[in-house]
């Protein structure tokens, strides 16, 4: 999220929350920095939004475009559920049950907020730069990927939903089937929605 704000001019901004991770987290060294922190919340991987900090960086149109792919899904899913369970007390999807879990703390909870946040930036972005529809190609991949390399990790990490989808809190079939099955969901039924949206809401490059 700082990476955004500094690619878009808001240096003040990007600055706070740099202070703010290396007071509560960090380390500093020279001009080398530690981070100490927990593993993500939520079951799945930095990986979107480091790809995405990363495109905004170098104002890379292709990679902004991807990631805008993945993490609008994902950001319009994290705060239906949020709302869902702040307006009625329930879980609608699942994903955000760790908000309201005491042992992550309050600070390291309040930075979900940038899945709100990270999907209109990366809008906006896209409006300026403009859409490049080989983005859902290249995210499709990266899926493919993420979702096969979290079975490399202990099931009750679930990383990227590796192990259990979380729609129905279920596994369908062995590792191969429940793989084939969650990145085929994002490849053919999640992320077309967002490839359509996009295009009508910003330009193509």
């Amino acid at each position: 999220l700082a990476l955004g704000f500094a690619a878009a001019g808001d240096d003040a901004s990007a600055r706070t929350i740099e202070r703010d991770l290396l007071g509560r987290y960090g380390e500093q060294f020279g001009r080398w920095v530690r981070l100490r922190l927990d593993p993500t919340p939520g079951g799945a991987d930095p990986t979107a939004e480091l790809l995405a900090g990363a495109g905004l960086w170098t104002c890379s149109r292709l990679l902004v475009s991807s990631q805008a792919v993945a993490i609008g899904l994902v950001g319009t899913a994290w705060t239906v559920d949020l709302g869902s369970r702040l307006l009625t007390g329930r879980h609608l999807i699942g994903g955000t049950e760790y908000m309201w879990d005491p042992q992550w703390p309050l600070f390291t909870r309040l930075l979900s907020a940038y899945h709100v946040a990270l999907p209109l930036l990366l809008v906006f972005a896209l409006r300026r730069i403009g859409y490049d529809p080989r983005g859902y190609w290249l995210q499709s991949a990266i899926a493919v990927v993420a979702v096969a390399s979290g079975r490399l990790f202990p099931p009750a990490v679930n990383l990227n939903y590796a192990y259990v989808e979380p729609l129905f809190q279920r596994t369908w079939g062995g590792p191969a089937t429940h793989v084939a099955a969650v990145a085929g969901f994002l490849v053919l039924v999640a992320y077309p929605l967002t490839h359509l949206l996009l295009l009508k809401l910003v330009p193509t490059a």
